[in-house]
């Protein structure tokens, strides 16, 4: 299993060269990969890498472990987490997350490359955003508000990405991430909260959901479907308010989403 050797300045030279290396030429090969215990050799495009925003805040720890214990490779997904840190204290965070999976896990570096299969942790103290396929750090403008901004994050994949870009809002109190969730929404990407009854501060998922988020799961279940749901881009959760009598004849995955369209419903009233 992948670590960082965090620092003051980030990532060291070798780990950087690293994962510069495991970018991959494009391929005229399907990108769809087969899931399995190892990393995938399958290259990709840069035009097919899809870059998922996940933001935390208080409680957030216990959310993210679910959530990464749960995810299976893809072969497409990178993962950039904005975790609300003190700025005063080093973060422990890819540590403690590099306990539930295997997927490799790095403190985000500026000008570190954006690798499919890989989860990078945004450091204290620093806005993390995401350009031209790489990661760029920057001292936060102003003294006041969470760091590192989701809202900041998620708008910068929201650029980028496009209809590739995926918005996740974990346990936090605040509303950091509805914003951005918005610009995402906006460019044809995927937006999920996770589900309030299952987070230990429900304010940044509910304002999540207000904002018009597409899919409410507990992190476990979003981690379970995520690779059903990159399958399924921007699917009209409002087509599976259906009839009750016709319920049983809807795939698993529907049953889910009709239940999170009515759940949206009550947390929008």
């Amino acid at each position: 299993m992948a670590k960082s050797n965090t620092g003051s300045g980030g990532v060291t030279a070798n780990i950087r060269e690293k994962m510069i290396g495991k970018k991959k030429k494009p391929a005229s090969t399907s990108t769809k990969a087969k899931r399995s215990g190892k990393k995938l050799d399958i290259p990709i495009s840069e035009d097919d890498l899809i870059v998922c925003g996940i933001a935390a805040s208080a409680g957030g720890l216990e959310a993210l472990r679910a959530f990464v214990s749960g995810l299976e490779l893809s072969g497409q997904i990178a993962y950039v987490i904005a975790q609300h840190m003190s700025p005063q204290h080093r973060s422990m965070m890819v540590e403690l997350l590099s306990r539930e999976t295997t997927i490799p896990i790095f403190e985000a570096a500026q000008d570190l490359p954006l690798v499919a299969d890989t989860i990078y942790v945004g450091p204290p103290n620093s806005d993390i955003y995401v350009k031209n396929g790489k990661l760029n750090l920057r001292t936060p403008i102003s003294e006041i508000g969470p760091k590192p901004s989701a809202d900041y994050l998620f708008t910068s994949i929201a650029e980028e990405y496009g209809e590739r870009s995926i918005g996740i809002v974990m346990s936090g109190t605040g509303t950091d991430g509805s914003h951005g969730l918005r610009a995402i929404s906006a460019a044809g990407g995927i937006c999920i909260a996770q589900a309030p009854d299952s987070a230990k501060y429900d304010s940044m998922p509910v304002a999540a959901i207000k904002a018009g988020s597409d899919l409410v799961l507990r992190p476990e279940e979003i981690a379970n479907q995520l690779l059903t749901i990159i399958d399924r881009p921007k699917l009209d959760v409002k087509s599976l308010a259906i009839d009750q009598d016709k319920e049983a004849d809807l795939p698993p995955l529907d049953k889910i989403l009709r239940r999170i369209y009515e759940q949206k419903n009550i947390y929008r009233k």
